[in-house]
């Protein structure tokens, strides 16, 4: 799939056209590391585990895992299956059904399932190193119909089109989310650091399927005399059955 329309290359291609398939395999590969991620070292590791926060990686864990799509170095915006043998989108662009390869396997030889995707995706969601749960504030699940079939659960948007930010920067979640009665409560704003802005509350029904975007439950903002500070809000907090919300200044 691409952003800019039609693919390079064909379904079912065997090879990008840069790749060697008859290249020599086996020697020594030595490299200075020269650029890192998450919890990557330029010096020395202490960690296997490259995608948390904890600990100093080793460099190019990444090589050891594979991902569902990967990019083509020869267009500008291309992605194709890796794992994944298809994907289909959603008209809304918000949900996508990943098909996986049978031949995918672990290295003990035991098949790559769904199960394992949308497991992987959710812990890295839950515990994953900041950069990709931050990566990752948009997904909001996955499930596995079968063996070979995972899809996305649903998604929100924290930036729907009737938000009014005259800086035209995207919204951001300045607070915790909050479970109460069955939804989930979310603060969204600006940071105050950058000015005055709208506060917005949203409850999101987490059993819905698709995009729950629409569900804002309440506009936020603090009143100060007879001066409407517009503040961001703060995180919502339940006592007693009431959802108490603060300005964020």
């Amino acid at each position: 799939m691409s952003a800019f329309g039609d693919l390079k290359y064909p379904a079912d291609f065997p090879h990008f056209n840069y790749v060697n398939p008859n290249a020599p395999k086996g020697g020594v590969y030595s490299e200075a590391v020269s650029s890192r991620g998450y919890n990557g070292s330029f010096l020395t590791f202490n960690s296997l585990n490259a995608y948390i926060l904890k600990g100093e990686g080793a460099y190019g864990m990444g090589l050891t895992f594979v991902t569902l799509m990967v990019r083509s170095g020869d267009e500008p915006d291309a992605m194709y299956g890796l794992a994944a043998r298809g994907v289909q989108i959603s008209d809304d662009g918000l949900t996508y059904r990943f098909s996986l390869r049978p031949e995918a396997k672990f290295h003990d030889g035991a098949p790559l399932t769904a199960h394992d995707v949308a497991w992987s995706l959710a812990m890295l969601k839950d515990k994953g190193h900041p950069i990709i749960t931050q990566q990752l504030r948009d997904f909001k699940g996955a499930e596995a119909s079968d063996d070979r079939h995972a899809r996305l659960l649903w998604k929100f948007d924290c930036n729907p089109k009737q938000s009014d930010w005259d800086h035209g920067d995207r919204n951001s979640i300045i607070a915790t989310p909050v479970i109460y009665d069955g939804r989930v409560c979310l603060a969204t704003g600006r940071d105050p650091e950058e000015g005055e802005g709208q506060g917005d509350l949203w409850c999101i029904d987490p059993t819905r399927r698709g995009d729950v975007s629409a569900e804002r439950a309440a506009l936020g903002w603090v009143e100060s005399g007879t001066h409407r500070d517009g503040r961001s809000i703060s995180g919502a907090a339940n006592a007693a059955g009431v959802l108490r919300l603060r300005e964020r200044l």
